[in-house]
């Protein structure tokens, strides 16, 4: 907060502040008015209070501070007894200062507005673009760069070091069909480069450009677009090609009698009975995750759809509503490290899912490994998505469950594959 108060209220003027209100606290304290002090005091801090947050990158938000410091100022140069020709000279020094300041023309000042720029030209061709923000700027990134449906993520409070960011940028890097970073970076920093990142995500990373915060130039703002390629058009040939394994009924073709599947009695005790209607059936060997998004009033709903609504074949897998997810039988156990999920999906609406793998020893949850949430827009296309995942050592071996969750909206998914990475991606021109 202070930081922010030297940056966009005039500092001479500031100090000047701090000095008239102690006077007045300690003037006044001594005296009746002691109530009044303190109540003063409680509505300064809880302005400040307000403001106490990323919000105060921008100055708008201090402009409040400033008529209060201008009057505290005022009252420490004329209550303190001092000689006239000291706060003449006070004054003086005040009028001079901001006489350079205002000569003193900051070339970068548009440095915000340039890297939105970048980012809004850029992201035209793109449906869902998505920001992911270092500096602690993502509203106004998002504001300039005049995207009406990005989603924008930011990690606070502190920023990313350059060796976190690989694990950030996995952490957003299916949020949108293109991601923009932008970072603070020393002027002597050499930008991040791909091989640097070593994503499993495969995709495209590129520097889109830099600008410097002032004319010291000793830092600048930089922004990168990250593409991760994972969705498909479903016609292209070679999807269940050699080396993949589909998951147990990972086609959703064997629907289970209705109503009749492991788990029902946990969610019956949870108030959860949208599998008692005699039509509704769930695939085979996929259970809806008590864990996972079910609670008593819970919107969602996990079922086997057929007819025109399957994806491939007879029957498909529909998720919808709140938050839910739907995991299989317990699998074998994996070979490698390096994983590729494919699958087929279409979103009837606007909706965010993600594959995660549960791992066990013996019969007990061990760990899990996540994709991460993948947004997609509502154009009801069936598309083809392969998700990168890196299954660290201890877990090679381990017998594992595969899971579907859905984080919001309504989706259908069939033709659930595993298969294990044994050389670089396929380059495949992304669908926009």
């Amino acid at each position: 907060m202070l930081q922010a108060l030297f940056t966009y209220a005039f500092p001479p003027v500031l100090i000047l502040a701090f000095a008239g209100l102690a006077r007045a606290i300690g003037r006044f304290w001594k005296t009746d008015r002691r109530l009044l002090i303190f109540f003063g005091l409680i509505l300064v801090l809880a302005a400040a209070g307000l403001r106490l947050s990323r919000d105060t990158q921008s100055g708008r938000y201090i402009l409040v501070f400033i008529p209060v410091a201008i009057l505290f100022c005022v009252y420490g140069l004329y209550r303190n007894g001092l000689p006239a020709w000291v706060v003449r000279l006070a004054l003086l020094g005040i009028v001079a200062a901001a006489v350079l300041k205002g000569v003193r023309y900051n070339p970068y000042s548009d440095f915000i507005r340039y890297s939105a720029g970048l980012i809004r030209q850029d992201a035209a061709a793109y449906r869902h673009p998505s920001i992911v923000d270092f500096t602690f700027r993502e509203r106004l990134l998002v504001h300039y760069s005049g995207i009406g449906n990005c989603r924008s993520a930011t990690v606070f409070p502190r920023m990313a070091t350059r060796a976190e960011l690989p694990e950030h940028i996995e952490k957003y890097r299916y949020s949108g069909d293109v991601v923009y970073v932008v970072r603070k970076e020393r002027r002597d920093e050499p930008p991040v480069t791909a091989e640097e990142l070593s994503l499993p995500s495969g995709g495209e990373w590129t520097l889109l450009g830099q600008r410097y915060y002032d004319r010291r130039e000793r830092d600048r703002m930089t922004v990168y677009k990250y593409v991760p390629h994972i969705r498909f058009p479903h016609h292209e040939p070679g999807f269940a090609g050699p080396g993949m394994h589909l998951v147990r009924n990972g086609d959703f073709e064997n629907p289970a009698p209705a109503g009749n599947f492991p788990g029902r009695d946990i969610l019956r005790k949870r108030g959860i009975v949208f599998f008692e209607d005699p039509a509704r059936r769930m695939p085979s060997g996929w259970i809806p995750n008590p864990g996972q998004g079910f609670s008593q009033g819970w919107k969602g709903s996990v079922e086997s759809v057929g007819g025109k609504e399957a994806l491939a074949g007879k029957y498909s897998l529909r998720l919808s509503g709140g938050e839910c997810s739907a995991y299989s039988d317990i699998l074998g156990k994996l070979e490698g490290k390096q994983l590729t999920v494919h699958l087929l999906a279409r979103a009837e609406t606007g909706s965010r899912f993600g594959v995660c793998l549960y791992f066990y020893s013996g019969s007990n949850f061990f760990r899990s490994v996540y994709t991460g949430l993948v947004s997609v827009p509502g154009d009801k296309e069936i598309s083809q998505y392969r998700l990168k995942l890196e299954v660290p050592p201890e877990l090679v071996g381990k017998p594992f469950r595969a899971a579907i969750l859905l984080a919001g909206g309504n989706m259908v998914f069939d033709e659930l594959y595993l298969s294990h990475d044994t050389g670089p991606n396929r380059k495949t021109t992304a669908k926009p």
